[in-house]
């Protein structure tokens, strides 16, 4: 999994084509933190990054060769082998920097399944810094492990629905709250808490 820090401001140029090409339009601003169009930008400059990248490697799925999931700037890279690991997210680095973005190596973790783990691996370099490895980590809310356990997935959930309960604990106790109010709290804030993806 790899994270993107904040895209650097830059000014460039862009051109608009109609009927023909026009003239070079300075680009001094980006767009607003916040604004419904950064999100949907970013997602087409990274889509632009990965087909720029070409990368061959990947796991077949169903006769597709599948090498990433992405949502924003949340994204899984895979691959049978370490070194077609390290491939893609150095491709990625570099296809990246070209656009202004930096891959954050702090939150860039490396994960194997139980029969990579059996194998000897050298680790992943990126940029001369070594990738932390782990046995677990979240991916928009759910908690990935090699061998795709459930207890603690689960035992994290059911922590999280109590830990929701406590929050209003007091106001569900309190007599003269009426008890429409408490349902309408305990089936729209409580019930659904476990259930809800929590980074």
């Amino acid at each position: 999994q790899r994270q993107w820090e904040g895209v650097p401001k830059t000014r460039s140029t862009a051109q608009v084509r109609n009927e023909s090409l026009s003239r070079k339009i300075k680009i001094m601003k980006g767009v607003r933190q916040g604004d419904t169009l950064s999100p949907v930008m970013f997602t087409a400059a990274l889509e632009e990054i990965f087909r720029r990248m070409e990368a061959e490697a990947g796991i077949n799925i169903n006769g597709e060769r599948m090498n990433n999931l992405r949502f924003a700037d949340d994204i899984i890279l895979f691959a049978e082998k370490e070194e077609d690991l390290s491939k893609l997210l150095n491709d990625l680095n570099k296809e990246g920097r070209k656009d202004g973005m930096k891959m954050n190596k702090k939150k860039t973790k490396i994960m194997c399944n139980e029969i990579a783990r059996k194998r000897r691996r050298k680790g992943i370099i990126v940029d001369g810094e070594q990738l932390e490895e782990v046995d677990e980590y979240k991916y928009l809310g759910r908690l990935l492990t090699p061998g795709n356990e459930m207890p603690k997935e689960i035992d994290e959930r059911v922590t999280s629905g109590w830990k929701r309960f406590g929050q209003y604990s007091t106001f569900l106790r309190d007599q003269k709250m009426p008890m429409c109010l408490k349902r309408k709290i305990m089936n729209t804030v409580i019930l659904p808490s476990p259930h809800r993806a929590e980074h």
